[in-house]
This record gives C-alpha cells, structure tokens and sequence, in this order.
C-alpha cells in the first residue's frame, strides 16, 4: 500500500489532522517562519492485511471542512495536538 503524504504550513490544520488519526510523518522547518507539517493517512496493520481507517480522501475532505469552516473536532485532541505540533517547532 503506497502512502499519499499530505503536507500543509498551517498549524491549524496540521492540528486538525493530528486530532482526527492522521500519522504525523515530518516537519521541514526550511523556513523557520512557515513550517511544512507532513502527514499520511491513517493504516492499521494486522499481520498481512492494511487497513485505511483514515483514507487519503479524508485528508482531502478535512481540508474542504477545514476551509469552509464546517470542521468539528474533539476540543481535547485538537489542543493535544497543537501542544505536540509546538513543541515540534521549537525543539532542535
């Protein structure tokens, strides 16, 4: 199963991503004013069997709900997540 890796430099949304099971994958800290987060969808593996419980659509779609300003999420995970994606920023 090939990864499809989406990336994005808005916190915001790479929090809402995190929240919701994405598998943070890297941060390109290139420009240390717009950070890249990277994710992949979400793949649980049972032996010789891989499942998507977060397709790349959904990705796609958070995104879309993300923009649009439709997106609910778990306040708790949401701020889980900033508080990690953070903490990637300023660690070395």
């Amino acid at each position: 199963m090939t990864k499809k890796l989406s990336s994005t430099k808005t916190l915001g949304l790479a929090a809402a991503w995190a929240s919701l099971g994405a598998n943070y994958e890297s941060v390109d800290r290139t420009d240390p004013k717009h950070q890249e987060f990277t994710f992949s969808p979400k793949v649980v593996s049972t032996g010789e069997l891989a499942v998507l419980t977060l397709p790349v659509q959904d990705l796609d779609f958070i995104e879309s709900q993300w923009v649009n300003k439709t997106l609910v999420v778990n306040a708790v995970d949401y701020y889980d997540a900033l508080v990690r994606l953070k903490s990637l920023i300023h660690s070395k």
